[in-house]
């Protein structure tokens, strides 16, 4: 594949199909919407990463604090704490799962 030639391909479809990526590859608009692309996608993954993993920390400190009977605002204090957040953002957090987590 990567050696392929004009002249080795064995019927004209494929003929074709070579020379539209032949095209393709010395387009340099392409390979930059390409790397644009790549690099939007990469991106995306690791702020899907980021927000995964600050998910289940906050879960697991929820799951915790119920399992050791702590009361909402120990567990609140808890979130501010291991997390670095507002109290305010530990309420969301505790709305959030704090109910999906009781059943």
């Amino acid at each position: 594949m990567e050696h392929s030639s004009i002249e080795n391909a064995p019927s004209e479809n494929l003929k074709k199909l070579h020379r539209m990526v032949t095209a393709v590859k010395r387009d340099g608009e392409v390979g930059l919407a390409y790397m644009k692309s790549f690099e939007r996608e990469e991106r995306i993954r690791k702020q899907g990463l980021k927000e995964g993993l600050q998910e289940g920390k906050e879960v697991e400190i929820i799951k915790l604090g119920r399992k050791f009977g702590k009361s909402d605002a120990e567990i609140l204090a808890l979130l501010q704490e291991e997390l670095q957040i507002t109290e305010e953002q530990a309420k969301q957090v505790l709305e959030k799962y704090g109910k999906t987590l009781d059943l």
